[in-house]
């Protein structure tokens, strides 16, 4: 009789995502260094205190240049106010009212236009949409 060979083969796939390994992993890190599992929490906790100071930092970076942004336009617009007035006053009412009118046109163009122009973000969809189509 002739025996049959049998011959099994088991493959096994893992896979994890994030920013620390898998319980099993961490357990193999402790047998071969001590505290090593205690350190990589460590640095995990250290990068992301770090992250979150960095995103904090750019956030009130960003208020505070829109803020300064608003402040030039606000003195930018007195200061055209005043060159207004002081053609109206030298003589010159019509170039005041058309310069006065062009400052309102451009003010009104900026604030309705913020509105119907669409952000970068709602006009161009994510890179993974673009594959998909």
């Amino acid at each position: 009789m002739e025996q049959a060979a049998m011959a099994v083969e088991m493959l096994i796939q893992q896979s994890h995502s994030g920013p620390l390994p898998s319980a099993r992993e961490f357990r193999g890190y402790n047998d071969v260094l001590p505290g090593a599992a205690e350190r990589i929490l460590a640095m995990a906790e250290l990068e992301q205190r770090h992250r979150h100071e960095l995103e904090s930092t750019a956030v009130k970076g960003e208020v505070r240049i829109k803020g300064r942004g608003q402040w030039f336009a606000l003195a930018a617009l007195v200061l055209s106010l005043l060159l207004v007035g002081l053609f109206a006053r030298w003589g010159y009412a019509t170039a005041g009212a058309g310069f006065g009118t062009a400052i309102i046109v451009g003010l009104v163009a900026l604030f309705l236009g913020q509105k119907w122009i669409p952000s970068k973000e709602t006009r161009d969809p994510p890179s993974s949409e673009r594959e998909r189509s």
